[in-house]
């Protein structure tokens, strides 16, 4: 009998690279089947990388560092840069500068944010969620006609839009977006400042609201049916919902996108709440 595999080679690397998207911890047993194996799942386990300073990110971020720049580049995509100690500062920084092919990125901490700007600038990130605010000296520095954020089309803002200072910095910012189409506010703004996004950049195809709690006016309706909202039912929620995306499966962006769709059609009446059924689908998994 011979030691071949019975398989094609393609569908046994199909099956084995969609197993490993359901799948990811069993990525490590993969590598152990066989060397054509390894060679078509290995890259998988680095696609998605969550770094928060735990020792099994740490063990992550020093394995992509011993591998050949070309490895990196096609193997990491998306990348979540979660609160770490200040120590290991240097350690993501110098990650980041390999993983020149990231196309997905959220930065959570601030401890890399002065040096951030000229490594996202080496990229083509198409996603990023971050605190704008952050990645800059001041908000009155802010510019987003900044090389880093020549690719972004979906931009998710963390800045605190409550605040009226981050608020007239930020809106007056995004209309030079070259190729903005979604955009996520992780807090409802007032509503003169809803206006003006929509005004301002016509080539926005949704603006997503998530809130964490629920608001006395969370219900209410928006005549742009751009506009969706929705809650999360924590940090964690919200970031296992980033990292689903990055791998490919449904998540915040899609299912808005699906409900618009419908509006449009009018498969869904146009008078229900948006933020009610949003929540009612994320909570349904739908």
């Amino acid at each position: 009998m011979g030691g071949g595999p019975i398989l094609p080679p393609e569908l046994e690397r199909n099956i084995f690279e969609i197993a490993s998207q359901l799948y990811p911890a069993m990525i490590p047993t993969f590598l152990c089947v066989a060397r054509r194996v390894l060679a078509w799942t290995e890259p998988l386990l680095y696609r998605v990388v969550r770094w928060d300073g735990s020792l099994r990110s740490r063990l992550l971020l020093n394995a992509i560092i011993s591998k050949p720049p070309a490895f990196v580049y096609n193997a990491v995509k998306s990348f979540f840069l979660e609160g770490f100690p200040v120590a290991d500062r240097s350690l993501a920084l110098e990650v980041l500068r390999l993983c020149t092919g990231i196309k997905n990125f959220a930065k959570f901490s601030d401890h890399t944010a002065p040096a951030m700007l000229p490594i996202l600038a080496t990229m083509c990130v198409q996603d990023l969620a971050a605190h704008l605010g952050s990645l800059f000296p001041e908000l009155g520095a802010i510019d987003l006609t900044h090389p880093s954020f020549a690719c972004i089309t979906h931009l998710q803002l963390l800045d605190d839009l409550d605040d009226a200072e981050t608020r007239t910095h930020i809106c007056a910012a995004l209309p030079v977006l070259p190729a903005l189409t979604h955009l996520l506010l992780a807090r409802e703004p007032p509503l003169d400042a809803l206006r003006t996004i929509l005004q301002e950049c016509p080539r926005l195809e949704l603006l997503l609201i998530m809130e964490l709690h629920w608001q006395a006016n969370f219900g209410r309706d928006y005549p742009d049916a751009r506009v969706v909202g929705g809650t999360y039912f924590g940090h964690s929620d919200y970031w296992d919902q980033w990292e689903a995306g990055a791998a490919g499966f449904p998540n915040y962006w899609t299912r808005a996108e699906e409900f618009i769709a419908k509006k449009r059609n009018g498969e869904i009446d146009g008078a229900i709440s948006l933020r009610v059924v949003l929540k009612c689908l994320l909570m349904t998994g739908w």
